[in-house]
């Protein structure tokens, strides 16, 4: 190879690891964006009775709060063990604002269109339980925007009190849990509390910490506090659920059934004892809150009642799937990178195979399943996972160099590389991101969209270690 065309093999190399990096990060934009609404879950609407309304209705969300964890706080066990008792499947992404959506609205994530929303919704759903009840009121201890998404007549804190969202602020320390205590105490038809504090604790420290441990224990302690306040024993409705678990070392969004499926009580004016541990929907549980406050759920709102959800459990029915179509799209993608490399490198093409499970492998290793749930899918760069990479790009650059003498640098490049290109288009285009990058819906399936971000960043370091061993490697030999 001449030293021009060395070169320019270099600066295309260069270019593609750039490239890889540019369209992982656009992909990864597009998470954060709300999509049109799809087809709901298949499964028969139940028009059976509910319980009827109760004459109060109080929700309690504890915020990443695991369904293990939740098994071990007495207070709520107590409360659960006088009622309903459950366990209920909320959706895919298990994302606060998003399944809070879908707890206030009766729609699924995917229904909606807002799957992965950090940011207030303004205006609130016009059809949101919380606003059709003239008397509501929401308490959130941090991360207003939530609370004030969804219509609430009065929320706290206000919109305006960016002070609040400090540890030590006055209203973190003190006011938040006297406040929540009178709106349970008002005469409110609706209150809801929004507990902060255990997932702030999981991101921070993880869900197996001891600090996320004592945030549960202190957000069990106020649940005991506020359920006292009841002005109306035994009349009053109580809901108390999570809307996600945690990853041992901190972090959700995706369908793991450790984070997607988290424990719910009912008690007060309810039947009860009954322990169920058949998962039902999260829409199947605002249909039983929306039958509380004496609300008719949307007419594309398709909760069933507790009663028929438990006797048709239609478990995963609202995550998202490949179609088969793209499945074989995807594998004949991955079969044809592979036979390239074989046509290309012969012997090699094992080493083009080996490189990037081997740069998989040291990710799983280091930093755990890879999924939506999991930080490293996220930063900019992917350092972390360039590093975790390091043994499989130490055979790609042993593997290059040996074979650049007998095929030539840019054979060896396009051999070595094309079964992790292969793959990486191939998983890409079972999350979608192909038409996401043109504007289509956001590019979220379970465990899928996760893939596609490590594998970019391993294909976009292959790229950048090919290119510094173009730069050395020796020339071609033309006898044997």
């Amino acid at each position: 190879m001449t030293r021009r065309r060395r070169i320019a093999a270099v600066v295309l190399l260069a270019a593609l690891a750039w490239t890889s990096y540019t369209l992982r990060r656009a992909a990864i934009a597009s998470f954060f964006t709300d999509g049109p609404g799809a087809a709901a879950p298949a499964w028969t609407r139940d028009a059976g009775p509910g319980d009827g309304a109760a004459s109060r209705v109080r929700v309690v969300l504890l915020d990443g709060l695991s369904r293990a964890h939740a098994a071990a706080l007495p207070e709520l066990s107590r409360r659960c063990a006088t009622g309903i008792d459950t366990v209920i499947d909320v959706g895919f992404p298990t994302v606060s604002m998003p399944v809070q959506h879908a707890l206030w609205t009766g729609r699924t994530q995917q229904q909606s269109g807002v799957q992965y929303r950090i940011g207030r919704i303004d205006p609130p759903p016009a059809d949101a339980l919380p606003i059709r009840v003239p008397s509501s009121v929401a308490v959130g201890e941090s991360h207003r925007d939530i609370v004030h998404s969804f219509g609430f007549a009065r929320t706290e804190p206000a919109l305006d009190r960016d002070e609040i969202e400090a540890a030590e602020s006055e209203w973190r320390e003190g006011e938040f849990a006297a406040q929540a205590e009178a709106a349970v105490a008002s005469d409110a038809a609706l209150a809801f509390v929004h507990v902060l504090r255990i997932d702030e604790a999981g991101h921070a420290f993880g869900g197996a910490s001891p600090e996320y441990a004592a945030a549960a224990a202190e957000a069990d302690a106020m649940l005991a506090r506020w359920v006292a306040a009841d002005p109306s024993p035994g009349r009053t409705r109580w809901f108390v659920l999570a809307d996600h678990g945690h990853r041992e070392g901190g972090g959700h969004g995706d369908a793991e059934p450790e984070i997607r499926l988290v424990r719910a009580c009912i008690f007060g004016d309810v039947a009860g004892p009954l322990v169920e541990p058949t998962p039902v929907h999260l829409v199947d549980l605002h249909r039983a809150l929306a039958d509380a406050l004496g609300l008719a759920p949307a007419p594309d709102a398709v909760g069933r009642t507790l009663a028929g959800a438990w006797a048709s459990p239609e478990l995963d029915a609202t995550l998202p799937r490949v179609a088969a179509i793209d499945r074989g799209i995807a594998g004949l993608a991955a079969l044809a990178a592979i036979a390239l490399a074989v046509r290309w490198l012969g012997a090699y093409a094992i080493a083009a195979i080996l490189w990037p499970c081997v740069a998989w492998l040291g990710v799983a290793v280091v930093h755990g399943a890879i999924t939506l749930s999991n930080p490293v899918v996220y930063p900019p760069l992917g350092a972390a996972v360039l590093l975790a990479s390091l043994p499989g790009f130490a055979v790609l650059g042993t593997a290059m160099h040996r074979a650049a003498r007998r095929v030539g640098v840019a054979r060896a490049a396009a051999g070595l590389l094309a079964p992790g290109v292969g793959a990486w288009l191939g998983v890409a285009w079972l999350a979608g991101v192909p038409q996401a990058l043109v504007g289509g819906p956001p590019p979220l399936v379970p465990f899928v969209s996760g893939w596609a971000s490590v594998l970019a960043t391993i294909v976009a370091g292959g790229f950048a270690v090919a290119a510094l061993v173009a730069l050395v490697a020796p020339r071609r030999e033309d006898g044997p």
